[in-house]
């Protein structure tokens, strides 16, 4: 198991079968029911002149999963209610998944079982060319909707509540502005009315959530409800973005900024889309990497390569002393983001069950060792050095 990424889709319809079963290898991936909402959206598409049918194009899309696919996220609007409703949501980086429910083993500990979501066994029917019905018509639907979404209802919105917003003109203003923006107190009544707009809540499930907040009378949006106010930030970062232009206005910018809102359950996002290389580094936290998304592929497709010219007795070798640990070198965009995410390799940190006689085992370990000195130096072994190492 490595670094938990989320792929927007750009970055997942770039990469070729080869390329994402090295993804598989070397990370954790983190479904976003956005991206599987976007795979079905190509349904509805009208394929060029000699090209395939929108029915075989997401099939082929669908079968890089291999399979099922990862574990899917539970959907941002039900965290944002969760979070709102006075239930805390985990924001470390880790995945929420959904279809999952705790278990107690005989010896009194606890443990999760993770069952397939709705997306995970739609994928599968998806990559054998099956849609349903209604699959088609929401499709239709999906695609209609998020190529109509105007920013003016936003901004309407806010004016309605004399919010002005001040004028940025430069990148690096643009979060400060937004934060100082959510942090004034007299404001936080606005916010709320304002996320609970774009929710459309059932309105004893709105009251139930404005009577909980009354009585938290003088606390910050970001206190009362953390999560509520990261989708609040990403938001208005996106309406403040466009509104001063340092982002082109496109309708489907409301529907890739959903991307960001799962930002706090990774701890690695890529993407080639202009919106997201634009917010996602403002928006990230230190302990998380943004990475454009054909830097990723050009090294997933150098590792590929790197393999490749292995010969069957090495690949053994390097299996059993990495597992999945990816090889070092010092260009390496997945030998970097291991490095920041991860713990550092260890001997015994491979995949130990790799058929290999012991001898072959105390080379293959040495030489992977020397190839992180070589890559590292040695102060990557004074690091940590009492760290248990990361299966």
């Amino acid at each position: 198991m490595g670094p938990i990424i989320i792929l927007d889709k750009s970055t997942f319809q770039s990469l070729s079968r080869r390329e994402h079963s090295f993804l598989d290898k070397h990370f954790l991936q983190n479904l976003t029911p956005i991206l599987a909402m976007e795979i079905l959206g190509d349904l509805a598409k009208q394929p060029k002149k000699g090209k395939r049918s929108a029915e075989a194009q997401v099939a082929e899309i669908s079968r890089k999963f291999g399979g099922s696919g990862p574990a899917t996220n539970v959907d941002y609007l039900t965290l944002v209610f969760n979070c709102l409703a006075d239930n805390p949501v985990p924001m470390e980086g880790r995945i929420i998944p959904e279809s999952s429910r705790m278990v107690r083993a005989q010896d009194g500990s606890l443990g999760m079982i993770i069952d397939l979501s709705p997306f995970n066994r739609a994928l599968l029917r998806w990559s054998r060319g099956e849609f349903s019905k209604f699959e088609r018509e929401l499709a239709k639907y999906w695609r209609q909707v998020t190529r109509s979404v105007s920013l003016d209802s936003f901004r309407d919105q806010l004016a309605a509540h004399r919010v002005i917003l001040p004028q940025v003109d430069r990148q690096e203003n643009l979060l400060p502005t937004v934060d100082d923006l959510l942090a004034t107190a007299t404001l936080q009544n606005v916010w709320l009315d304002w996320l609970l707009a774009q929710l459309s809540l059932p309105a004893p499930y709105e009251e139930a959530v404005k009577v909980l907040w009354r009585s938290r009378s003088g606390v910050l949006m970001s206190s009362f409800a953390p999560y509520a106010w990261h989708v609040l930030r990403v938001l208005l970062a996106l309406v403040m973005a466009t509104r001063h232009k340092l982002v082109t206005w496109d309708p489907t910018n409301v529907l890739d900024v959903q991307y960001l809102y799962y930002l706090p359950f990774c701890m690695v996002f890529t993407s080639d889309d202009q919106l997201h290389r634009f917010l996602a580094p403002l928006l990230i936290r230190k302990d998380q990497s943004f990475v454009v998304g054909r830097e990723l592929k050009a090294d997933l497709r150098k590792l590929a390569d790197e393999r490749d010219r292995l010969n069957s007795q090495e690949r053994a070798m390097i299996d059993f002393a990495l597992g999945s640990y990816p090889q070092p070198a010092r260009d390496s965009v997945v030998h970097k983001l291991w490095k920041k995410h991860l713990r550092p390799w260890r001997p015994g940190s491979g995949n130990l069950v790799t058929s290999l006689p012991t001898p072959e085992q105390e080379r293959a370990v040495r030489w992977v060792e020397q190839m992180f000195r070589d890559v590292e130096g040695n102060s990557y072994f004074e690091v940590g050095a009492k760290s248990t190492p990361a299966r």
